[in-house]
């Protein structure tokens, strides 16, 4: 604890000598922060804290410097439509395209009525003498005969095409956006630029550059 004090006293000490090598202002602000405390005076920041054994003390010298008036390119996300459910009317294919081997009946001659010519019946005949003679039984005539069409069985290949069917389903659309570039006009502003001069950090047990030998 004895330690930890004297390296923040010492530490502060350094600190302040420090700031008297620097134009100060006469009126110091100071205000109080996590593990320390901070204050202005003139044109330096300064800033000494620490816990437990560590004590650390920066210095920044601040200036103002003017920056003019200029443009500068922003990118900005932009929304162009909301995200939303709708309805989409789609062609489901439901069968693949195949072929087939399919059997049927091809005719191959249509049905038609002839005319055949049935030539005389003769026989053969022995009288009662031993003596043979010929005799015509039925005279020849003609006759008229229907042909009934021909058909003949053939296997053949046939490709059935895909199937497809309708169907109505609901879809998100997610919303969407664009990068837009606009040239933004920046007045002119001070800016504060720091310039560290003094940053040094002591531990119990590790005797600092400016530690009292």
């Amino acid at each position: 604890m004895k330690a930890s004090l004297r390296n923040l006293l010492v530490t502060g000490t350094l600190g302040v000598a420090a700031l008297a090598l620097m134009p100060a202002a006469a009126q110091a602000e100071h205000k109080s922060v996590r593990g320390g405390i901070s204050f202005r005076i003139g044109d330096a920041d300064v800033r000494i804290g620490g816990h437990g054994d560590h004590v650390h003390v920066n210095v920044d010298h601040v200036r103002r410097v003017w920056v003019p008036g200029h443009y500068e390119e922003r990118h900005t996300k932009v929304l162009v439509s909301e995200g939303h459910w709708d309805l989409v009317t789609r062609k489901v294919q439901v069968s693949e395209g195949h072929w087939d081997e399919v059997t049927h009946q091809v005719k191959i001659s249509e049905g038609h009525w002839d005319t055949v010519y049935h030539p005389p019946v003769y026989r053969h005949v022995t009288d009662r003498y031993g003596r043979c003679t010929t005799v015509m039984v039925k005279p020849g005539c003609h006759e008229r005969v229907w042909h009934p069409a021909q058909y003949e069985t053939r296997v053949q290949r046939v490709w059935h095409p895909a199937e497809y069917e309708t169907r109505t389903e609901r879809v998100w659309h997610p919303p969407q956006y664009e990068t837009r570039c606009e040239r933004v006009y920046i007045p002119g502003h001070y800016e504060e630029v720091r310039t560290p001069v003094i940053s040094d950090r002591h531990d119990h047990g590790h005797r600092g550059p400016y530690a009292r030998r």
